[in-house]
């Protein structure tokens, strides 16, 4: 007779029973559960997260200007690509969240991920359906040479975009909603997946080196950029030889899809392995003792005993969380966070550009070289300190604070750093009353003219005449017989750049270092708390709620409000029809001052919520101390204490 199985078996002893499967549908080879490892998880989503990375947050932002040229849009409309990422996310976020929270979790994030694979790939679409870019030919002395006065302004070059551009567009505004899917599920069940098969002083260190990965791949974006662009948009249809204008020519448009291409394809790829992965990982080793030749056990997951159905759930699990003090007031702080980072990141480049009086390229190489850097080793000391001392919800919180009002002073040596600006010239001048020049206000030049102020073109400034000075590394030119300076008759390229001392440069670059590693170390111990401050249950959904009002509160507002205080500073605007388009020449001291007041603004926020949550940890603990002591005493603790100490 069969023995009777005990019914009281606990559940470890039943799940030792059950070995990690890890394959594709029924193909689950003996061989593959070693991949059924917390380890194998987190290399994948480094993986995913370095591509996606490197598109989202460099690669497109070095190719959106080059985008505008060949689809012949507007800013507005280049403006509505990026933001279409965070709209792919915000459609899929809740639905993701929620049922990733009861379903299986690496399958949903397969099928995400495999959908932004295809979206990236879409981007990359709309160049062999273009056709092929016609540059124009050279009229008279090029670009520079057909502003002088009094020659008319060459407005025959083309476009490059085919007449079908105005449709080709949409593959761009499709794609990057596609794009925004897998993002959208790493960030909420990904991230949980992984915490809940992570052994907890572990967990801190892999999100830091997932989060290294992508900082470190936004860099490498802005590098490939720089490289793609400069070959030549059709290098693979034409005969490049046949080419007769260089990336020094406004006319110039790169490879900007080639980029697309080499990301999503791979992402297609990568996007197979989460299929493997099972529902439950194994248990980690620290907290469960396995015997050398058995098979890894299932660390099974918790299971609500009843499913109240899609809308009631988001409805209790929502109110849920708006109860819980210490996740509402996380979640405000990481409203002024994101909003900081999106800031910082977008405009810090341009600061550099403007106050420093730098090239774009030369100011994101300086920016890239020395934020990103702090920024990863920050994130990964922030990591390892809070696994090596064991913070936990209180400590965290603390350490956080104390990085917050250091990076803050520190950062606030940047207000020393504005440089003076040169005089404008006011307005655009149509005409040239010496030389009776009629000239246009479409394609400004910026020239310096000899008495210090910066003109809208060598028109305006009644330039005749124009020479190539050799013996300089890039095509340099200076402007003769120009008759509406104040004084003198020459003019140089360029907008007049007063010379800013050295050590403001020096001062700039070593106080932003410092307020990104010290924002970087930061990132690992406050997203302990946002994980621990909910049940096991509602973590996805937590998640994905957070992830939700982040981009309707900060990610697609901010550029905008950041945007408007810069061109406040604008002193030279590119006219079309009388209608302002892009700003040309800045005041260096508005500029700088109203983008550190706002960015300042933003931080103060931030460390007001940090220190409500302080508050509202420290509630928290207090009240579950009290209660421990009264269940120490024989009396009936008012709620179970169990919950708040094993997550926090």
């Amino acid at each position: 007779m069969a023995e009777k199985e005990d019914p009281h078996m606990s559940k470890a002893n039943l799940s030792e029973e059950k070995p990690a499967e890890c394959g594709l549908g029924p193909v689950k080879p003996r061989w593959m559960r070693r991949c059924a490892d917390v380890r194998c998880l987190v290399a994948m989503i480094c993986v995913f997260n370095f591509l996606t990375s490197s598109i989202h947050f460099g690669y497109l932002n070095g190719v959106l200007t080059t985008i505008e040229r060949q689809f012949g849009i507007s800013s507005y409309q280049s403006g509505l690509i990026k933001s279409c990422k965070e709209i792919g996310e915000l459609c899929i976020v809740l639905f993701v969240s929620y049922l990733g929270g009861k379903g299986h979790r690496p399958v949903v994030l397969g099928a995400t991920i495999f959908l932004t694979g295809v979206g990236m790939t879409m981007l990359a679409i709309p160049h062999y359906l273009l056709d092929l870019y016609e540059y124009g030919n050279n009229q008279g002395n090029g670009t520079l040479g057909a502003g002088l006065c009094p020659a008319p302004i060459n407005t025959t070059a083309g476009s490059g975009a085919g007449s079908s551009s105005d449709t080709l567009i949409y593959y761009m505004y499709i794609g990057m909603v596609l794009s925004g899917f897998g993002p959208s599920a790493f960030t909420t069940i990904g991230i949980s997946y992984m915490d809940d098969h992570a052994p907890k002083k572990t967990s801190p260190l892999y999100y830091g080196i997932i989060y290294a990965c992508g900082s470190a791949a936004a860099a490498l974006g802005y590098v490939v950029s720089s490289v793609l662009l400069s070959f030549f948009v059709d290098f693979d249809r034409v005969d490049t030889a046949s080419v007769t204008i260089n990336p020094y020519d406004s006319r110039w448009i790169g490879a900007w899809w080639l980029g697309f291409l080499c990301v999503g394809v791979p992402l297609v790829i990568v996007s197979f392995p989460f299929f493997c992965f099972p529902k439950s990982l194994p248990v980690p080793p620290e907290e469960e003792e396995e015997e050398e030749g058995h098979d890894k056990t299932v660390k099974e997951e918790p299971r609500s005993t009843d499913d109240p159905g899609i809308i009631k759930g988001i409805f209790v699990q929502g109110w849920s969380l708006l109860t819980n003090a210490v996740y509402m007031t996380m979640l405000c702080a990481s409203i002024f966070t994101v909003a900081l980072l999106q800031g910082f990141t977008l405009y810090t480049p341009k600061l550099v550009e403007v106050n420093f009086g730098l090239t774009a390229s030369a100011a994101s190489l300086y920016t890239g070289a020395i934020c990103v850097p702090g920024n990863i080793a920050g994130v990964l000391i922030g990591g390892f300190v809070t696994r090596k001392w064991k913070l936990r919800g209180l400590q965290c919180m603390t350490f956080v604070i104390i990085c917050s009002i250091l990076g803050t002073s520190l950062g606030a040596l940047m207000w020393l750093t504005p440089c003076d600006s040169s005089g404008v010239a006011d307005g655009v001048l149509q005409s040239c009353l010496s030389r009776g020049c009629a000239c246009s206000d479409n394609n400004p030049i910026p020239v310096c003219g000899a008495d210090g102020t910066t003109y809208y073109s060598a028109c305006v400034a009644g330039c005749q005449g124009l020479q190539l000075l050799n013996g300089t590394a890039f095509p340099t030119y200076n402007y003769t017989d120009c008759e509406c300076l104040q004084s003198g008759t020459w003019a140089l390229q360029g907008q007049c750049s007063t010379p800013c001392p050295q050590w403001k440069f020096i001062l700039f670059m070593a106080s932003a270092f410092c307020l990104t590693f010290l924002s970087g170390m930061q990132i690992s111990p406050s997203y302990q708390i946002y994980i621990r401050c909910v049940k096991v249950e509602e973590k996805s959904f937590a998640l994905g709620i957070r992830h939700l009002v982040q981009r309707l509160l900060s990610n697609i507002p901010a550029p905008v409000y950041f945007g408007a205080v810069i061109d406040a500073a604008c002193t030279m605007w590119q006219m079309s029809c009388g209608n302002s388009k892009a700003c040309w020449v800045y005041d260096r001291r508005q500029f700088a001052y109203g983008y550190l007041g706002l960015m300042y603004g933003l931080s103060g926020g931030v460390l007001v919520f940090w220190v409500a949550t302080w508050v509202a940890l420290r509630y928290q603990w207090k009240k579950t101390k009290i209660a421990k002591i009264q269940t120490a005493n024989g009396i009936a603790a008012p709620y179970d204490t169990e919950d708040d100490e094993t997550r926090l």
